[in-house]
């Protein structure tokens, strides 16, 4: 099995979201997310677990170290371009089962000190073709409303209206930890997991 390169990784960055967040700016609709954000940070509830035994505030190198050891054992391998960690979820799998096959390619946010902030992930089924219907990323997006609330529990997802009906999204707050998905394209489902104290300076 082909080791992970962690050297080259290091090297890469990944694309930024290409929606950006766009979605937080200031609208009716967005005041009341925002009173939403600011209820759930006032609960003083923590979320650090990312994926893996991966926390909040490690360092890039302990992320390193942690896809290292996984890729040893045989439970992730490299993602396309060297640029992500590829994790396949079936129905066996610990982070959630699921009787289709789920490509996750993840990868950690990294502030200015090297420390994680964050983690990104992009999901699609491994059978996915664009004439499969039952294999796009809208089915794709409402699978993962759900299965997701076992690695992440707490509250439900909720649709958030991005005005773009090609982008659908959902957003999950609980305590301050904000998990925020959307449809990228016929395959894809983008996520982004931040804490809601850093990114809105709560």
């Amino acid at each position: 099995m082909m080791m992970l390169n962690l050297k080259k990784l290091s090297r890469v960055k990944i694309p930024l979201l290409i929606l950006a967040f766009g979605f937080l700016s200031i609208t009716a609709c967005q005041s009341d997310f925002t009173k939403l954000v600011k209820a759930e940070a006032a609960t003083g509830e923590k979320y650090t677990d990312l994926i893996f035994k991966i926390k909040m505030g490690q360092t890039q190198k302990d992320f390193y170290t942690q896809c290292w050891e996984l890729n040893k054992k045989g439970l992730i391998s490299q993602g396309p371009g060297n640029q992500s960690v590829l994790y396949v979820i079936d129905s066996t799998s610990t982070f959630f089962p699921s009787d289709n096959k789920i490509d996750m390619l993840f990868y950690g946010v990294f502030d200015d000190k090297k420390n994680i902030v964050g983690m990104k992930m992009k999901f699609s089924y491994a059978a996915w073709a664009p004439w499969n219907e039952a294999l796009q990323s809208d089915d794709l997006m409402n699978q993962l409303s759900s299965d997701l609330l076992a690695p992440y529990p707490g509250n439900n997802f909720i649709d958030f209206d991005t005005k773009d009906e090609a982008h659908p999204a959902k957003v999950k707050i609980d305590g301050d930890r904000q998990i925020h998905m959307f449809i990228l394209d016929s395959r894809y489902v983008e996520l982004r997991i931040e804490n809601t104290l850093l990114k809105y300076n709560l």
